[in-house]
């Protein structure tokens, strides 16, 4: 999970795992948030900018890419609907923010 203040950063392929191993959400370092099932892709946040730095799970709930000049590049437009938010893949394939009253406020939707 990525919890509000926490960073998945490009240069490194961070990512996060699904508890059962089979999907993983990665930061890749072409700029690109993507869900994987194994290879293949689920869901990708479609940034492909290289100058892509993090992806931050914000104070306000919003999951936003930054890039090396600290500009927006991406973002699930959840500003202001929970607050202590997390990121959460899923064993069943779904890519989720929830507030800290375990309210889903975005998904990918890729429920397999």
């Amino acid at each position: 999970m990525l919890y509000t203040g926490e960073y998945l950063f490009a240069a490194t392929n961070q990512y996060l795992i699904s508890p059962n191993g089979v999907y993983k959400a990665i930061q890749q370092s072409d700029g690109n948030f993507v869900l994987y099932a194994d290879s293949t892709p689920l869901w990708a946040s479609n940034v492909l900018d290289t100058s892509v730095y993090y992806t931050l799970m914000q104070t306000d709930c919003n999951l936003v890419s930054y890039n090396y000049s600290e500009t927006p590049v991406w973002a699930s437009n959840t500003a202001g609907l929970g607050s202590n938010c997390r990121l959460e893949v899923q064993n069943n394939g779904n890519l989720v923010i929830y507030t800290d009253s375990n309210v889903p406020v975005w998904a990918t939707n890729t429920n397999r």
